[in-house]
């Protein structure tokens, strides 16, 4: 593993008995790597994909075997503003921020970090967190890049409160946490609906309380990744090299942005694909 500068020189070959592993948590859209000159090189991958060699994730829900049942506990008491945004890189790959314009429009959001109007330190992010979160029913857990299985540790660190997280990524969270933890903005077909569905739950105890039925029998961990890699190395003489890192990072990644005209897509498609996309859609 090492820093990648794209104008570094670094050995064109390896030894057949060495590992190299390609490291990296960043989306396809924010990573920089010399692809031509890297191909051929690792044997194995340790990224956020799940079909890495080793999967690195920022956390993980695992069954709680002895915890108190908190099903007389009202969530929703106490909380009297809708959703809150934490955020500090303003303009992004996935156009998060021209989705939270457009979801404003319909529903209180206010917004914190250096993308807002309200303060919240870096420095003082968990007593921020901790005080935001017992006056808002929602928080938009929204990542800069929507890509195959990218989710960052905003959507676990907002699982450890009692919050609501709404995410917006290419990830998919039905395998990463338990039926009614969330809420997938990805599953309306505009700000407005989702608009809609975040009122009609956050005016609902009844309904607002079903998403936090799963902290009966499930909590937040840390992964250890490290152990992995370690057991990896330890247990597997497998020294395969990984070709066309290129197509599997990038191309295979199936990035999407978002836009008021097309919603969700492809920003590399043509216009005529997109027409013809288009076309699909209205005839069904």
């Amino acid at each position: 593993m090492a820093d990648f500068k794209l104008k570094m020189k670094f050995p064109q070959q390896r030894k057949p008995d060495q590992r190299w592993i390609l490291y990296g948590l960043e989306s396809p859209k924010r990573t920089k790597l010399p692809w031509d000159r890297i191909e051929g090189l690792f044997n194995w991958t340790m990224t956020y994909r799940e079909d890495s060699d080793i999967p690195v994730r920022y956390g993980e829900i695992c069954r709680e075997t002895s915890s108190a049942s908190q099903k007389n506990h009202d969530y929703l008491q106490g909380k009297n503003k809708d959703t809150v945004w934490i955020v500090s890189h303003c303009s992004t790959p996935s156009k998060r921020e021209k989705y939270v314009e457009e979801l404003r429009r319909f529903i209180s959001v206010d917004i914190y970090g250096r993308c807002g109007n309200n303060v919240c330190l870096p420095s003082q992010s968990s007593k921020c967190y901790e005080k935001l979160f017992k006056e808002y029913k929602f928080y938009l857990s929204f990542e800069n890049s929507i890509c195959k299985d990218y989710v960052t540790e905003k959507f676990f660190n907002a699982l450890n409160y009692d919050i609501v997280p709404v995410v917006f990524g290419g990830a998919d969270y039905r395998s990463l946490a338990p039926p009614g933890a969330f809420i997938n903005s990805l599953d309306y077909p505009d700000p407005r609906k989702l608009a809609e569905h975040l009122k009609l739950v956050g005016s609902n105890s009844t309904l607002y309380n079903e998403h936090f039925q799963w902290k009966d029998k499930y909590k937040i961990t840390l992964q250890r990744w490290m152990c992995d890699l370690c057991e990896k190395l330890q247990t597997n003489s497998t020294v395969s090299i990984k070709f066309n890192l290129y197509q599997w990072f990038v191309e295979q990644a199936n990035c999407k942005i978002w836009d008021s005209d097309n919603n969700f897509r492809n920003p590399e498609l043509s216009k005529e694909e997109l027409l013809m996309k288009l076309v699909e859609t209205t005839t069904r």
